[in-house]
């Protein structure tokens, strides 16, 4: 019984002196471009999962949003390494 009593005493001792390391994200520097991939991403998914194409438009909306969203994310990338 001892043995155990030690053994949790050693554990939650180690457990206390290990500092924590909570994986606190990082904002965005540029905040308002974070926002605009999310705004983005979630237009491209109504795009697709839209019945109708938009007067024709479906498709090159499609391709544009997804550009788009290549040159923000490189933006953002971009801006991570500063």
């Amino acid at each position: 019984m001892k043995k155990l009593i030690l053994g949790a005493a050693m554990i939650l001792g180690l457990a206390i002196s290990v500092p924590r390391t909570v994986a606190n994200p990082v904002p965005p520097r540029c905040p308002n471009i974070h926002r605009a991939v999310g705004a983005l991403e979630t237009a491209l998914h109504d795009l697709e999962v839209a019945g109708h194409d938009f007067c024709g438009h479906k498709v090159e909306a499609m391709e544009s949003t997804r550009r788009a969203l290549e040159h923000l994310r490189a933006a953002e990338a971009c801006d991570r390494c500063r």
